[in-house]
């Protein structure tokens, strides 16, 4: 969800605001990067969903390799 929603979000911010097409392109990607390993790192500390956050962190990166495209051809489409 948040590979859908955040960009999305970010697109029709950047648009709403007049952002320029390339800068519309980093905006929208950096809505769409997996979550940050801070969880992972708590988690580790604590020896708590070590496990599940790793796991996590790997589907939504992946994910992310597959999306991103979209979201720059879509946000280049959209800004032109």
């Amino acid at each position: 969800m948040k590979l859908i929603l955040m960009p999305a979000a970010m697109l029709i911010i950047g648009l709403l605001f007049g952002v320029g097409a390339q800068k519309l392109q980093m905006l929208v990607l950096c809505g769409a990067l997996p979550p940050v390993f801070s969880g992972i790192i708590i988690g580790s500390r604590f020896q708590t969903y070590v496990r599940t956050g790793t796991s996590s962190l790997a589907v939504s990166t992946f994910l992310f390799m597959a999306t991103a495209p979209l979201w720059i051809w879509l946000s280049r489409l959209i800004a032109g």
